[in-house]
Formats: C-alpha cells, sequence, structure tokens
C-alpha cells in the first residue's frame, strides 16, 4: 500500500538556467521563477524544469544542474514560455 503524503511533507522545486525557487505551492514556485527570467536582459529563456520533492519546505538538500538532487525528487516536466515577440529590424 502506498503512503499517501500530506502537504506539509512534500515541495516543489522550479528552475530555469537563471533561476530557482522552492515552495509549498506550485503556482508561487512557477511564477516566482517567471518573473524573474522575464526580468533577465538579453538572454532569452524558453521555461522551466518542475520537480515534486516528497520532503518538507525545511528540508536540506543539493542542487546540481539545475536540480534537486535526492531520491525524494521526481521530475514533472518542463513548462515553456511563450517566445519573445521579435521587433522588426528596419
Amino acid at each position: 500500500m502506498t503512503k499517501r503524503l500530506k502537504k506539509e511533507d512534500r515541495h516543489w522545486f522550479v528552475s530555469s538556467t537563471l533561476n530557482w525557487r522552492a515552495s509549498e505551492s506550485l503556482a508561487t514556485a512557477l511564477n516566482s521563477v517567471k518573473k524573474r527570467d522575464s526580468q533577465s536582459k538579453g538572454i532569452w529563456l524558453n521555461g522551466c524544469a518542475i520537480y515534486r520533492v516528497d520532503l518538507p519546505i525545511t528540508a536540506e538538500y543539493k542542487i546540481e544542474d539545475y536540480a534537486p538532487k535526492v531520491p525524494e525528487a521526481t521530475y514533472i516536466g518542463f513548462e515553456y514560455y511563450a517566445p519573445p515577440k521579435m521587433e522588426k529590424m528596419s
């Protein structure tokens, strides 16, 4: 039988090539990374990776290659951003 985790026993880890955020709320983590990425000057970022980490938000673990390095981390997917609007060159 699989043990069902309580909300407080897991959190979300979202990362792009410039930013990362861990939060108990997936929406908070996504919005934070997207906002910081949108403020990056001259660098186009195409999205962010999403992980569910079955540990409390207070847990400590290593982060390597923009990902949590613990057995309790599960890769969920990649959230693509809309491509930037290109200005016409004259």
